[in-house]
């Protein structure tokens, strides 16, 4: 397996959350009071922030991690891995998980929200730009810019005018953007401030509204206590009585010919049994 080169983006990206992981390694994963840790842990590590079996194999880590010692791994010796082996580990696995584009900013993005989880350890996933203005040499500032310089002082001269108008152009994009951001503030606010007509119409819905549950309200009370209404006119009485007669005249008549039918069954059978005796 071959030392991996990592694309400056992705160093810069690793200066920036040096101290998060120095503070991952020490607190979290080492027990040694910070000094080193062996593979077991390492390996645990990358279970708990899911690089192990997402992205990665345990052959594939032993093989990484003797790489950077220099001498395999095996279970018989226990290995001791610093935080320059740790830093070293993670950005082999970078490569090897994420060959194309900012492997070191891929990698972070995946293990970021268990590491916030876990170890309460807050990782940055885009690089500050102090950092890279700190990191521009005055030559690699000197080339983005179409003059030549031969003469010291005119190399001063010019680093001068480009501090100032990089300073300038900051300036410019700061007001640019406080203009804007105070402008989208104003905005907000003024869409939170209602006028009075609107609250008016508002008012005036809400008592049509009202009004028309009060007129529903009472017409539902109104059709509840006709139903509950008692019976005060005599001519519906006469004819609930007359009904009720009729019911228990057919009820008499309905038993009398019951009664008459069991009759005439039991005189015919009182025949039949007198004619079989005389025959």
């Amino acid at each position: 397996m071959e030392r991996i080169r990592v694309s400056s983006k992705g160093k810069y990206l690793i200066d920036s959350n040096r101290s998060a992981l120095k503070e991952i390694f020490a607190k979290h994963i080492s027990e040694n009071e910070g000094k080193f840790i062996t593979f077991s842990q390492l390996f645990k590590f990358c279970t708990k922030v899911k690089l192990h079996p997402d992205l990665i194999t345990s052959s594939d880590l032993k093989r990484i991690a003797s790489l950077i010692l220099g001498k395999s791994i095996t279970e018989e010796k226990s290995s001791e891995l610093t935080y320059l082996h740790f830093e070293k580990i993670l950005k082999n696995i970078s490569e090897l998980c994420f060959p194309s584009g900012n492997s070191i900013k891929q990698l972070i993005s995946h293990i970021k929200p268990l590491c916030q989880v876990f170890f309460s350890v807050n990782l940055a996933t885009v690089t500050p730009l102090s950092n890279n203005i700190r990191r521009l040499s005055p030559s690699k500032m000197l080339v983005q810019h179409p003059a030549t310089v031969r003469n010291s002082n005119q190399t001063s001269r010019n680093l001068k005018a480009l501090n100032n108008s990089t300073s300038q152009k900051f300036f410019f994009k700061s007001d640019s953007i406080s203009s804007h951001r105070e402008s989208a503030v104003n905005a907000t606010s003024a869409s939170k401030v209602r006028s009075p007509k609107l609250k008016i119409i508002s008012i005036r819905e809400k008592i049509i509204v009202k009004g028309k549950l009060e007129k529903i309200v009472e017409a539902f009370n109104r059709l509840k206590g006709g139903m509950k209404c008692t019976i005060y006119f005599s001519r519906h009485k006469k004819a609930i009585l007359k009904m009720v007669e009729k019911i228990d005249q057919a009820n008499i008549r309905i038993r009398w010919a019951i009664k008459a039918s069991f009759n005439i069954w039991r005189i015919k059978i009182h025949l039949q049994k007198n004619r079989s005796r005389f025959s």
